[in-house]
């Protein structure tokens, strides 16, 4: 059995552990609907919203990670435990993969955008499991330094090394701007080793424009 396989299981055996133990010490429990607020992947910590609430509460979830707007089923032990036992119809797309990139960690280098396309980040590898429907969306905090005029800036994903054809395209006018970016695609992918990059251009030969190693992330999150 593969860990992959293996996950639902211990779950269950996790969630239904958490019952027998309110059981033995003779607390009630209600399962309600609620909504994901936030989530913190690393801790598999996350905030939820009850259904006929307005007030996010601190949660752990049983069934692996969830994201922003999941419908989920809780069970609510007094006085304070709340813990996501399950996912409801209708939920979106749930978080399979992230890889990060930050400049203080991974060495990334400062690029200097030319009017000819090129990498901003560094090339993602990344193995999938099966095929289906993906969601993957790079962002890229890039800071720039003495703009062009009126010079047009691009930034895409690039997938198996084809860029996408919808960009970000914006315009800089003054030196010291700084930008917070994300590209989202939606589309499927066969099962086996993609690759996954940032691309940037820029409109004019004049003015110096680049991604800044220092501060500068990138970050691919593979949904499924």
């Amino acid at each position: 059995m593969t860990d992959e396989q293996a996950l639902p299981e211990l779950l269950a055996i996790q969630a239904a552990a958490v019952v027998d133990r309110a059981k033995s010490l003779g607390l009630t429990w209600t399962l309600r609907p609620a909504t994901v607020s936030t989530v913190e992947t690393s801790s598999l910590s996350a905030t939820v919203i009850y259904d006929g609430d307005d007030v996010p509460v601190g949660c752990v979830s049983l069934i692996g990670t969830a994201v922003p707007t999941d419908r989920v089923m809780m069970l609510q032990i007094p006085p304070g435990g709340n813990y996501v036992i399950g996912r409801l119809p209708g939920s979106p797309f749930t978080l399979k993969t992230t890889t990060t990139f930050r400049g203080e960690t991974n060495s990334l280098v400062d690029v200097t955008l030319t009017t000819s396309a090129q990498a901003v980040t560094p090339l993602t590898s990344l193995a999938l499991k099966s095929a289906g429907e993906y969601i993957i969306t790079g962002n890229a905090d890039i800071d720039y330094f003495t703009a062009g005029t009126n010079n047009l800036v691009a930034v895409a994903l690039q997938i198996d090394g084809v860029g996408l054809t919808e960009q970000i395209i914006f315009q800089t006018n003054a030196s010291g701007n700084r930008y917070s970016l994300a590209h989202t695609w939606h589309g499927t992918l066969t099962a086996g080793t993609h690759t996954f990059q940032m691309i940037g251009i820029k409109s004019l030969a004049t003015g110096g424009i680049a991604t800044r190693a220092v501060g500068t992330s990138f970050v691919y999150q593979i949904f499924q």
